[in-house]
């Protein structure tokens, strides 16, 4: 990052999805309790804010002593669960937040995440590790606590009426595909890849992001204004005007582009002396096929079925994959439809697989599919009733000898 007074001007990270965008901060899972400061407009305000406060207590509460019932077999989980309830009652904890809702005039969340990180920053100067590994339970009451007067992060993310930009350390991909189009307008991470999950769903959901940022949720406060670069991979905090007309003008320029692109998307992709190329797209998610047709793709050259499997637990029958397969390739018909069989493995490992040194080149794809029968079985019989259609062809990854290919006909 380059410094620019007391803040962060411009950091750089891995373009992960092209774009230009620009407007508030919103940050989701974030470890630090950062809230944006309300101010209150009088003491009566400020009654009603510890009011407030004392019922997200009360309610907070609640819900843990349920939780203390149902791990009432496991000592340990009693135990920690009460301590929890120990830190939520400290009326140390309590009588500080409402003394600075009241003397500052501040809303409750605000007041109670201000006190929350001063309780942190302390635990962690202990010299006895075991108190400072209490950290993990006072943040788990804070962010309890803080819900309760914020809604969750993602019913406030809902809430808003106005486009946001996504600022968290990780997405996961079921994270990812749930983010609604009109209100995100781009993501930006800590970590991550160009081949990650966040920024391939963001390239399929014409999503500008920026990842592997490195302390971008720790530079960032809530509402924070940030321009998102998504072709040169930086983020600029708090721009200046000239930053932010650069970055409009930028956009615009972009926008103009993408236009031109879909414009001539409707001619045939054929060369000045008229020889025919055949122009097919590589997809994840059905939803892509809109941008197949957009773009003026023939068909789809490659289906990531892979995706779908690590993104939703839910492809568990064989009428789950024909219904995704079938709409697919009735909405590109006569255009082929290229369907990959999972090529798990690699970076696409779903809970429960075996863990290896080196999984992109070991045990992954038809290896994989060909251990677990049922569901293997599952998949292409989805395929092959999709092929009804007449334009759906099946395609198998890492296939090493003629042996596999026995087994898979079989």
């Amino acid at each position: 990052g380059i410094r620019r007074g007391d803040d962060l001007m411009k950091i750089q990270g891995v373009a992960a999805s092209p774009g230009i965008a620009l407007g508030p901060a919103f940050l989701l899972k974030v470890k630090d309790f950062k809230v944006v400061r309300r101010e209150l407009a009088d003491p009566e305000e400020a009654a009603g804010e510890v009011k407030r406060l004392r019922d997200a207590v009360d309610s907070v509460d609640s819900d843990l002593s349920r939780l203390a019932d149902s791990v009432e077999h496991v000592v340990e989980g009693r135990q920690i669960v009460e301590f929890l309830r120990l830190l939520l009652r400290d009326p140390m904890l309590q009588s500080e937040v409402e003394q600075r809702i009241a003397g500052e005039l501040v809303c409750a969340e605000y007041a109670l995440s201000s006190v929350l990180q001063n309780i942190l920053a302390r635990f962690l100067e202990l010299d006895d590790p075991y108190m400072r590994e209490r950290v993990a339970d006072v943040r788990d009451v804070g962010r309890r606590l803080l819900e309760k007067l914020l809604g969750t992060e993602k019913e406030a993310l809902a809430r808003s009426r106005e486009p946001m930009i996504l600022v968290t350390e990780d997405l996961n991909p079921s994270d990812t595909a749930s983010i609604d189009t009109d209100l995100v307008n781009a993501i930006v991470t800590d970590r991550g890849g160009s081949t990650s999950h966040t920024a391939i769903l963001a390239r399929s959901m014409g999503i500008p992001a920026v990842v592997a940022l490195e302390d971008i949720t720790g530079s960032v406060s809530p509402r924070d204004t940030l321009v998102v670069d998504g072709i040169h991979g930086f983020v600029i905090v708090n721009p200046t005007p000239e930053e932010l007309d650069q970055a409009r003008k930028a956009r615009a320029k972009y926008v103009e582009a993408e236009r031109r692109m879909a414009e001539n998307a409707e001619r045939p992709a054929e060369t000045a002396d008229g020889v025919r190329i055949e122009l097919s797209a590589n997809i994840e998610f059905p939803q892509e096929v809109e941008l197949v047709k957009k773009y003026g793709g023939q068909g789809v050259g490659l289906f990531r079925t892979e995706f779908l499997r690590v993104l939703r637990q839910g492809l568990e029958t064989e009428e789950d994959h024909f219904l995704i397969y079938d709409q697919v390739a009735a909405a590109l018909a006569p255009d082929p439809v290229i369907i990959r069989t999972y090529d798990m493995g690699g970076d696409k490992f779903r809970p429960g697989m075996a863990h290896e040194a080196n999984p992109f080149l070991g045990y992954r794809g038809v290896r994989i599919c060909l251990d677990c029968p049922e569901e293997f079985r599952k998949q292409i019989r989805g395929i092959i009733r999709a092929s009804r259609r007449g334009n759906v062809r099946m395609m198998f990854p890492i296939i090493t000898h003629v042996e596999q290919m026995r087994r898979i006909r079989e």
